[in-house]
This record gives C-alpha cells, sequence and structure tokens, in this order.
C-alpha cells in the first residue's frame, strides 16, 4: 500500500467528497494535497503521521513508507520498506483494524483548538 492508497482510505473514512475536505481534516493546502495525490510529491513524516491517527493506525506503518517512496538510495529504501512491512505485520495488515487507541498523549493542533482541561 503506498501513500496515495492511504490517503484514498482516508478520504474514504472521512466520507469525504473533496480534497479540500481531507486537505482541512490534515492541516494541508487543497493545492499540497493535490500534489500528493497524484503523486507528484511524497507525503512528509508529519503528515504521515497525521494521516496515520486520522485513520486509526500505527504511525510507523504510514512514515516508514512515505520515507521507502522518497528514498533515491536502494539500501535505504530497502530499509524502510522493510520498516513498513513490519509495522503492517504488526497491526494486522496496512490499515490494520479500525481499532481503538489510546490517544491520551496525542494533542491537537493550535488550529484545532484544544478540548482537553488541565
Amino acid at each position: 500500500m503506498n501513500t496515495q492508497d492511504y490517503l484514498k482510505a482516508a478520504k474514504r473514512k472521512l466520507e469525504a467528497e473533496t480534497n479540500a475536505e481531507l486537505a482541512r481534516a490534515l492541516g494541508l493546502s487543497r493545492a499540497a494535497l493535490t500534489r500528493y495525490d497524484q503523486g507528484e510529491r511524497v507525503i512528509d513524516d508529519y503528515t504521515a503521521a497525521r494521516l496515520a491517527e486520522l485513520l486509526g493506525i500505527d504511525e510507523m506503518t504510514v512514515i516508514a513508507q512515505a520515507n521507502a517512496e522518497r528514498e533515491k538510495d536502494a539500501a535505504k529504501r530497502a530499509f524502510w520498506e522493510h520498516k513498513a512491512k513490519a509495522a503492517r505485520q504488526r497491526t494486522g495488515g496496512p490499515l490494520g483494524i479500525w481499532r481503538a487507541r489510546d490517544d491520551s498523549n496525542v494533542r491537537p493542533l493550535p488550529s484545532e483548538g484544544s478540548t482537553l482541561s488541565s
């Protein structure tokens, strides 16, 4: 599964009809999301982690896949592909099971506000 597949899965999960809706959920511009969606660019690690959170899967799965797609050196790409595969196996597949996670240590972006009490 590549990062474009993860973007499509997130769009389905959100029931987003447009890239603009998914872009808002990920904190991206619509133009940036379009470049990622069309394969012109590969998502950065921060976006990969946000995407994984949205999908409810282990962040390393998407981060490692993004690094594998960005890496030009064959040995380093193989390293990241191995990490992505291991993460998928730990979680039961590319999207795992839409499972409950302990997000007690996750904080919203400043633009999302906070509903957490101190």
